[in-house]
């Protein structure tokens, strides 16, 4: 005679245990997934300022701004190889003068900007004295994802709204050799962190101010409709 078997399946309880542990998980992996992005926003915001400061101090300092100096290896500590010793040309403008969409080369100020800077001690940004122009090697990362270029922006409007800015600025982009910084394959930072550097350093809206992209959804003077998806090149007001 077989007798009689009985499966055993779970509670409601046990399963209610089991959906709150899972519902835990993923809210410690958002959570963290969030200061996460919270902290690359502080880090790209606090080097960019950092940037502005040094090169200030910079110009103060030597009479000319970084990249831009003629003779930095007799003026600047620790600067007897290239592309630190590569001088620039004295103009007060670091690279051409309102070709924002310039490629550059290890030869260009746009370049030499980063390595005067740190040979002069004021700023570390972890490149490293090489002619490489990768994105930490040459030229330094962005921590909210591809890297830092300078160019000089030359009074241009940001967008269609009526902010012109006369000085040099930087583009967060995925551009770091060769190419301009908004060329084929600039577009690498999320919409969503451009946006939360934008209400970090500037007015928070997409079109206007002083960081501008292109994750805007409508194109409108004082729009503050970033997009949340996607990735874009964003350009940052500097000195």
């Amino acid at each position: 005679m077989i007798g009689n078997s009985r499966t055993q399946g779970f509670t409601l309880v046990e399963i209610s245990i089991v959906m709150i542990i899972i519902g835990l998980l993923i809210g410690g992996t958002f959570g963290g997934m969030k200061l996460i992005e919270n902290m690359q926003v502080n880090r790209t915001a606090q080097d960019l300022k950092a940037f502005t400061s040094a090169s200030v101090t910079f110009k103060d300092t030597y009479g000319r701004l970084p990249g831009d100096i003629v003779n930095p290896a007799a003026r600047i500590p620790n600067c007897t190889d290239a592309p630190c010793a590569t001088g620039g040309n004295g103009n007060r403008i670091i690279g051409l003068q309102g070709l924002w969409t310039q490629s550059i080369a290890a030869t260009d100020e746009n370049f030499t900007y980063y390595h005067h800077l740190e040979a002069s001690g004021l700023m570390s940004s972890g490149i490293k004295n090489t002619l490489d122009m990768n994105f930490g090697e040459g030229q330094p990362e962005a921590p909210i994802g591809g890297g830092y270029r300078v160019v000089h922006w030359n009074n241009r409007a940001l967008g269609p709204c009526p902010v012109n800015f006369p000085g040099h600025g930087f583009f967060l982009t995925g551009e770091a050799t060769g190419d301009a910084p908004n060329g084929a394959n600039s577009r690498v930072i999320p919409c969503g962190l451009i946006g939360a550097l934008d209400r970090k350093i500037d007015d928070g809206k997409a079109v206007g101010g002083y960081v501008q992209s292109t994750c805007q959804t409508v194109w409108v003077c004082g729009a503050d409709d970033y997009a949340t998806t996607g990735n874009s090149v964003a350009f940052v007001r500097g000195f």
